[in-house]
């Protein structure tokens, strides 16, 4: 059963409706507290990794949760190019140099004028 809010009502809740929340309340909390009770006793018994992904799982086989990791997304975008748009961690060529960029921006005539707004990452000798 779903709790009845006064302002979705737009009146005054009834005694029987006050009851009724008051009800439903008292039965998710039992379910809570059975819940956590279990896991108190069990706990978190494995962490694994699979791909980018870590996984809780309980004494009991349970998967209580599961988490993505960050992780940069490098685009490469080949020769640098004048006047296209670049965003964060974009990587481009130059010169047998390889740049990362730090500032989304879209590239002036000449690599020069936007230099500030790359990181060098990687120069072939």
């Amino acid at each position: 059963m779903a709790i009845t809010y006064r302002n979705l009502k737009g009146s005054p809740l009834s005694a029987d409706e006050l009851d009724q929340n008051f009800k439903e309340l008292h039965e998710r909390l039992e379910k809570l507290e059975e819940y956590v009770l279990t896991l108190h006793q069990g706990g978190v018994a494995q962490i694994t990794q699979q791909g980018a992904d870590i996984i809780f799982e309980s004494a009991f086989g349970d998967v209580l949760g599961r988490i993505s990791l960050p992780s940069l997304c490098f685009r490469p975008r080949g020769l640098w190019v004048a006047q296209r748009d670049y965003l964060f961690y974009d990587l481009c060529l130059l010169e047998g140099k390889t740049y990362c960029c730090k500032t989304p921006h879209k590239s002036g005539e000449v690599f020069v004028e936007d230099s500030a707004k790359w990181e060098l990452i990687f120069a072939a000798e």
